[in-house]
């Protein structure tokens, strides 16, 4: 059982290094310079290298590059070799773990000549927290500070790709720099189609780039399928980059995007039995449930405690979903684009997506979580904490897997649970496919070809 949620981090999170520039492996098993900062590209000028985007990388600190992700990718919890593999490569040159032991890398490189080159570059770090032990550590060892992003990734978005027109971006109301969800038109070569980038379903209201109103979260999205309708146009959904978050919004997804007059399966939930969740029969009555919306599932509860069992049943989470009322139904064919940084709640659209057959999948296996956290006050549930406070981690405890078409809507047996759970097993795609040198460089030109091609 490997799991991306499951996660060791210490207490107080560690500083972050960073190098300035960011490596993407191709498709064809080379490794390419995706970005850097100009700045650092300046400096490099300056000393009379040439360092650009498009740069194939070959190896750092005189070791082939590969050697040096298989290093890091043992570090990274994932429910799928594929995202542990994505993040080595991200940590080569982002990370806050296993730091080096020279402020300084080595990278090895061909440039747009095709000649080979070398370049000396210097990691600096950045950190929210002051930790007074791993600050004297980076400065003991020479590396440079400077305040930058502290982020690992997660929160980055792609840019909007030059081929996508009349674009459309909606931020989380709570973390307004957060892009949420991107919408455009693409037209290549007389092919047109709808494009919904979903970067998150960490918020249920988001805010426009350009005012400060308000919206639900399906708000935009439901004036983008109109416009799709009224121009007959299919629509290509991007879950490439999507860390998850509320489980309810998928369903509220795919009830926008069905056709009318259909009916899908919603998906199954469960739970292991822990220590938290076995209290949580004293929350619920028989007469009040303010945890579920059915009562069915609090009696499963109680009923896998008296029997002893490791894991309760398993329950629809919704009632079958069916079209949109206002919406009317969208019949337009779909494409869905998926990576293995399809996480977790974006898991749960893609199996939604599978089990409905309601689109063509392209790109590689999504991340493959099929679980998650359930806490309720006054309980935090899922969260470990070591006795000397140097460690924390979220044990999951909510399991979720794929519904079935006209089954049954509960099942007592604690198998069932295991028996449909998703960990370790993805949506893999129907046409597989991998960034290429031409997506990096030309706004994913190569994805959005294909998808207009099966159109």
């Amino acid at each position: 059982f490997q799991d991306t949620h499951l996660q060791i981090q210490p207490l107080m999170e560690m500083p972050h290094i960073r190098l300035g520039i960011e490596i993407v492996p191709l498709a064809n098993g080379n490794y390419m310079l995706s970005s850097i900062d100009s700045n650092l590209q300046n400096k490099l000028e300056k000393q009379g290298v040439s360092l650009e985007v498009g740069d194939l990388i070959y190896e750092v600190n005189d070791l082939a590059i590969h050697e040096e992700v298989a290093k890091l990718q043992k570090y990274i919890p994932s429910s799928s070799k594929n995202y542990a593999f994505t993040k080595a490569v991200q940590s080569l040159t982002s990370r806050n773990f296993k730091y080096p032991k020279s402020p300084r890398m080595k990278i090895t490189y061909r440039n747009g000549s095709g000649e080979i080159k070398k370049a000396n570059l210097k990691w600096t770090y950045t950190y929210n927290y002051k930790r007074s032990d791993a600050l004297y550590y980076l400065d003991y060892l020479g590396f440079e500070f400077r305040w930058h992003d502290s982020s690992d990734g997660n929160n980055q978005h792609p840019p909007i790709s030059d081929i996508l027109k009349n674009t459309k971006e909606w931020y989380s109301y709570q973390e307004p720099t957060v892009l949420m969800q991107r919408t455009g038109i693409i037209d290549l070569k007389g092919k047109k189609a709808g494009v919904l980038q979903i970067f998150s379903f960490h918020d249920i209201e988001v805010i426009g780039e350009k005012n400060s109103v308000v919206r639900s979260w399906d708000s935009p999205i439901i004036d983008f399928l109109k416009l799709l309708k009224k121009r007959n146009l299919p629509l290509i959904l991007d879950l490439r980059n999507n860390q998850g978050g509320i489980v309810e919004l998928p369903l509220r997804l795919m009830s926008l995007i069905a056709k009318s007059g259909e009916e899908y399966p919603s998906y199954i939930e469960g739970f292991r039995m822990t220590a938290g969740i076995q209290q949580m029969w004293q929350r619920v009555s028989g007469d009040e449930n303010d945890l579920f919306n059915d009562v069915a599932i609090a009696s499963q509860l109680r009923m896998a405690l008296k029997n002893g069992q490791k894991y309760s049943g398993v329950w629809d989470k919704s009632e079958d979903i069916t079209a949109d009322k206002e919406l009317g139904g969208f019949n337009q064919e779909i494409i869905a684009l998926t990576t293995s940084s399809c996480i977790s709640a974006c898991d749960i659209l893609s199996i939604l997506l599978e089990s409905s057959a309601r689109a063509t999948f392209i790109g590689s296996a999504t991340n493959g979580t099929g679980s998650g956290y359930f806490s309720w006050e006054p309980y935090e549930g899922s969260q470990y904490v070591d006795v000397h406070e140097i460690f924390k981690l979220e044990i999951p405890n909510m399991l979720f897997g794929h519904g079935l078409k006209n089954g049954p809507k509960y099942q007592l047996s604690e198998k069932a649970t295991l028996k449909f759970n998703r960990e370790n097993r993805p949506v893999v795609p129907h046409i597989p496919y991998k960034s290429t040198s031409k997506d990096y460089l030309n706004g994913d030109l190569g994805w959005f070809e294909l998808a207009l091609s099966i159109l």
